[in-house]
C-alpha cells in the first residue's frame, strides 16, 4: 500500500517526502507520510488520487480530511496516515520538528 501511495505522490511532483515509522509511538498508526506541494490544486489532486486509487483499485476504506480551500490534507488509510501540505503550511506547523524523535524510513526533506 505504501508503495502505491508514494508512487502517486511522486507522480504528481510532490517533494520533501518523509516517511516516518510510527509503530513505537502510536498503537493505531504504523507509518506516516508527509509531503509538500507548490499549490492547493496539487495538494487536493494528490489526496483525491490516493483516495480513488485505493478505494477503486484495492477496495480499501480511505478517509479524507479536507475542505475546498484546505492547505493541509490528511488521508487516513487505517494504519497509514498521509499528510499533504502546501509548502508554507508545512513550514508554519513545523511538523518535521514535532516528529523529529520518530524514526524515518525515508527522508527527502531538503531544508532541515
Amino acid at each position: 500500500m505504501i508503495e502505491k501511495v508514494l508512487e502517486i505522490i511522486e507522480s504528481k511532483k510532490a517533494y520533501d517526502i518523509v516517511v516516518y515509522d510510527y509503530r513505537e509511538h502510536n498503537p493505531f498508526i504504523d507509518t506516516m507520510v508527509v509531503a509538500s506541494c507548490d499549490n492547493i490544486r496539487t495538494v487536493h489532486a494528490i489526496a483525491d488520487d490516493i483516495y480513488l486509487t485505493l478505494k477503486n483499485d484495492f477496495g480499501v476504506n480511505v478517509r479524507l480530511e479536507k475542505e475546498n480551500d484546505s492547505r493541509w490534507v490528511l488521508v487516513d488509510i487505517h494504519d497509514l496516515i498521509v499528510h499533504i501540505f502546501l509548502e508554507d503550511e508545512r513550514n508554519y506547523y513545523d511538523v518535521d520538528t514535532l516528529w523529529n524523535h520518530v524514526k524515518k524510513i525515508r527522508d527527502d526533506k531538503t531544508n532541515q
